[in-house]
């Protein structure tokens, strides 16, 4: 019986050049390289790893193991300057010392330093939610300039922290330098329109010395909610909201002062009720320099439906908008 054997460095070549020989002689052939393979695989699943635990069971706690590791040791992660380029080191020998110090990770939970200046070792880490361990992270210096504004990766990041806990208000691309020219358009529906007028009677630089007097460049406020005095009348809105006619005269934007001399477009669809109708006619009235244009009454709409103009390039709400954001 002929055997030939082939050998060489792994991709090489080997198995394709010994499939070929082996068709070109008309001879028998046998990969033994995928042989081996496959019986190492076989065992696999039910074999523990070098630290006694088989790892295929813990495998989301193996996850977090490898990946602090990954972030204190190798300096090419895009992380490193957190972790390891500030010194903070991954002390655990093995994955079992690891799982022996944290246990089974819980639901919904992720890897955190208690000392968050502290490294990554036994009394030091725990399981915790993800808003905990965000709250415990070191505070990141800001290169934007403005207070709460940090470049995460290729896009900025807004936070604002109410009753001690940090607020995530959205990411935007570009440079953040924008948010000293004007050039920011609020828009909501609903409540979300009450936010918006607020945004336009909000005294920015009283709010931080550092913001422009004219941070927006104008507001899009869509069945909004300018005077919340109605809102009192209702007994579970009143007790949920804990709001009483003198504090809802207080956050209604109907009664307070323009401090954004930019535009504000008001619309109300049509088949709405009269309420939210009174509500924007009443604010026009009291910022008749805001809404300098007419209140765009959004035809064949109810109160879910009118948001769907926005998005409609056909309808006057969405052109007004364009021209709004062109200025």
């Amino acid at each position: 019986m002929r055997v030939i054997a082939i050998d060489g460095p792994a991709g090489s070549g080997k198995s394709t050049v010994s499939r070929r020989l082996a068709e070109r002689l008309q001879l028998r052939y046998l990969d033994t390289g995928a042989m081996y393979r496959a019986l190492t695989c076989q065992p696999r699943p039910s074999a523990p790893d070098s630290s006694g635990i088989r790892t295929e069971e813990y495998m989301n706690e193996r996850a977090a193991y490898d990946m602090a590791r990954y972030r204190c040791n190798t300096p090419t992660c895009q992380a490193w300057a957190h972790y390891g380029g500030r010194g903070i080191e991954f002390r655990f020998t093995s994955f079992n010392q690891f799982m022996s110090c944290l246990g089974v990770r819980p639901k919904h939970s992720v890897l955190d330093r208690i000392d968050n200046d502290g490294h990554y070792e036994p009394g030091n880490v725990r399981w915790t939610d993800y808003s905990t361990s965000m709250r415990n992270q070191s505070p990141r210096p800001s290169k934007s300039g403005f207070k709460g504004v940090r470049k995460s990766y290729n896009l900025w990041q807004a936070h604002i922290k109410i009753r001690g806990k940090r607020k995530f208000l959205g990411n935007f691309a570009g440079d953040a330098s924008f948010l000293g020219k004007g050039r920011i358009v609020c828009s909501g529906h609903s409540a979300g329109g009450h936010l918006t007028a607020m945004m336009l009677a909000t005294d920015w630089p009283g709010v931080w010395p550092e913001f422009p007097q004219r941070l927006l460049s104008g507001g899009v406020t869509i069945s909004g909610l300018f005077d919340l005095e109605p809102l009192t009348r209702a007994e579970f809105i009143r007790n949920d909201l804990r709001i009483d006619p003198v504090l809802a005269r207080a956050l209604s934007p109907a009664f307070l002062p323009w401090r954004n001399d930019v535009p504000l477009i008001r619309a109300v669809g049509a088949e709405e009720s009269a309420e939210f109708h009174r509500q924007s006619t009443l604010m026009g009235a009291h910022w008749p320099l805001a809404c300098e244009r007419e209140l765009i009454d959004v035809p064949d709409c109810n109160h879910l439906s009118v948001c769907d103009a926005f998005a409609d390039a056909r309808s006057e709400l969405f052109a007004a908008t364009r021209a709004l954001l062109s200025r």
